[in-house]
Parts: structure tokens; C-alpha cells; sequence
């Protein structure tokens, strides 16, 4: 079975949709509220936050493949703990529940978001620093 992380952003409920059509039976972990979108009905829902360890390792019972598409997306000063917290530690989380509970593949889905703004136009290419 496969577990997507993030099922309710933008990505995490378009990869569901074709995880769906495809026939793959997929568990999805959500937060707050179930998305609307075609296929749900046809998904293992699971509550639980990347934060909690207790509740993901228990949503990594059954798992063989987990797509971690979790994340926030902020350029705000005011979101870092948050950021790291999320994208972070809950990544780390993500990881070391996979490791425990024997998942065979782990697809850690990111955006052009994570290299955050860059100062001056042009092209961007891997000589670029970013630790600025």
C-alpha cells in the first residue's frame, strides 16, 4: 500500500487523484478535513500530523512505498520555526518511520520553493550559492 504525506495541498491531492485512476490503493494522511477531490472515497484516510511520531508510525502499519509531499511553503521571516519545524523535523519524522516500519521506497516530493528567492536575474544553475 502507499502512503502519501501532504494529501491535502496542491501536489499531495493531484497524486492521489492518479495513484486512484491507476488502481493503486493508497492510505493518505490529513489534518484537519478529508480534500474533495475525485477518488476519495476510494482512499484509506488517515488523522494524523508529520509532528506527531506516535500517530505516523501508526499510519506506516501496512506501507510499502510513501510519497512525502508534506511541507509549508513561505518566504516570510516570521514562518522560519514553522518551516523548520515542518519541513524539517517532520521530514525527519517521515524518514525514521519509514526506517521502522520496513517501507521499501520513500519519494520525498519538493518545488522550486525550497531554494527560496534569488537575489540578482538570470539563470539559475547548480554553481549558485545558496547558503546566503
Amino acid at each position: 500500500m502507499i502512503l502519501v504525506t501532504g494529501a491535502t495541498g496542491l501536489v499531495g491531492s493531484h497524486l492521489i487523484q492518479a495513484l486512484v485512476s491507476a488502481g493503486k490503493p493508497v492510505k493518505a494522511l490529513y489534518r484537519k478535513s478529508i480534500p474533495q477531490i475525485v477518488g476519495a472515497e476510494q482512499v484509506q484516510w488517515v488523522q494524523a500530523d508529520i509532528l506527531d511520531v506516535v500517530a505516523l508510525e501508526a499510519a506506516m502499519e501496512g506501507i510499502t512505498h510513501v510519497y512525502h509531499c508534506a511541507a509549508i511553503v513561505s518566504f516570510s521571516p516570521k514562518q522560519k520555526a514553522a518551516l523548520h519545524q515542518t519541513n524539517i523535523e517532520g521530514t525527519a519524522n517521515v524518514v525514521n518511520a519509514c526506517l521502522q516500519a520496513g517501507v521499501q521506497k520513500l519519494l520525498y516530493v519538493s518545488s522550486v520553493a525550497a531554494l527560496g528567492r534569488i537575489r540578482e536575474s538570470g539563470m539559475v544553475d547548480e554553481s549558485m550559492n545558496w547558503s546566503e
